[in-house]
């Protein structure tokens, strides 16, 4: 059966987004976290250093009582296999163990691995074209399994409207996607 998915785009009068301090988002200053695939009973992630330095990555589940840990080169990435036993956990956390001199403790980034969309988006953003419209953009790299996409909007962040449709063509590969939403 295919899926539908639908998009939350909020008119909301600040321009800009403040970068969390860690266990808000799946990414900071220091370090990010990104899912890759679960094989079995396994989640694979891929933990990126950002740092200067060389690191221990720790990524931890059921609190801070399990982790895996490695030593990730600076700017670099490795991919951690994570084994969360007979008790799936939802979220994943990771950060370094040991940080660079100059840069701060930006807390623990977090992943929820129990909301893995059914596709993989490549890219996806938002771009404000001025008081009343924005653009939607998103690359996909498979949609056969996708039914439509619904782009819904909201004046106050409660209440959402689907105001555009776009509907995938059944053929493989990669796949952009737009659409110029008018708020007004």
């Amino acid at each position: 059966m295919k899926k539908t998915l639908s998009f939350l785009v909020m008119m909301i009068p600040m321009l800009g987004f403040a970068q969390g301090n860690g266990g808000i988002t799946n990414e900071n200053s220091s370090t990010k976290i990104e899912w890759l695939n679960q094989v079995g009973n396994q989640y694979v992630v891929r933990v990126t250093n950002k740092q200067s330095c060389p690191a221990n990555m720790r990524v931890q589940w059921g609190g801070s009582a399990q982790f895996r840990q490695k030593l990730i080169s600076s700017n670099s990435s490795d991919t951690f296999w994570i084994n969360p036993n007979s008790n799936p956990q939802c979220f994943l956390g990771a950060k370094p163990v040991e940080r660079c001199t100059s840069v701060a403790d930006m807390g623990t980034v977090e992943l929820n691995v129990c909301q893995v969309l059914p596709l993989k988006f490549t890219v996806f953003y938002v771009t404000r074209l001025d008081t009343y419209r924005v653009k939607v953009v998103f690359v996909v790299e498979d949609d056969t399994d996708i039914k439509e996409y619904r782009i819904k909007v909201s004046n106050d962040g409660r209440n959402f409207n689907t105001i555009r449709l776009l509907f995938p063509d059944g053929l493989t590969g990669s796949k952009q996607y737009s659409a110029i939403i008018n708020f007004k």
